[in-house]
């Protein structure tokens, strides 16, 4: 699974933060499908999803373009903590992140460790 946390600053020290997290839901053997979501962490809303057959950049791509459409402010730096995910540190990535004033920092691999509010979630639709 992958996580991200997406932090928007405010002068006022007002944040705003999301986690993003891909689950992949078995079909068959061999056919999996990918959830992608961001979770709000204040208000503990999915404020985006999509979902792909395959986990690649595009399910990334996607789900962040959508959560950039939600973003109120965008003067404000919104800040993505990953997990080192590859998804997250390509050429489009970086390009992405500069022209929306998105700040990307990835953490140690193997080391994400503020999965809660996304893992919460994807634990309850799995016993579902």
């Amino acid at each position: 699974m992958v996580l991200i946390t997406l932090i928007e600053i405010d002068l006022c020290i007002q944040k705003i933060s999301f986690e993003l997290q891909i689950l992949h839901i078995y079909l068959s053997i061999k056919n999996f499908v990918y959830f992608s979501v961001f979770k709000d962490e204040n208000t503990e809303f999915i404020v985006v999803h999509e979902v792909s057959l395959k986990k690649d950049i595009d399910i990334y791509r996607k789900t962040l373009e959508k959560v950039s459409f939600h973003r109120q402010d965008l003067s404000k730096k919104l800040i993505i903590y990953s997990d080192n995910g590859s998804q997250y540190t390509p050429i489009f990535a970086k390009r992405y992140a500069k022209k929306n004033n998105i700040i990307i920092s990835l953490s140690r691999p193997c080391n994400s460790i503020d999965n809660g509010i996304c893992g919460t979630f994807f634990s309850s639709l799995k016993e579902k």
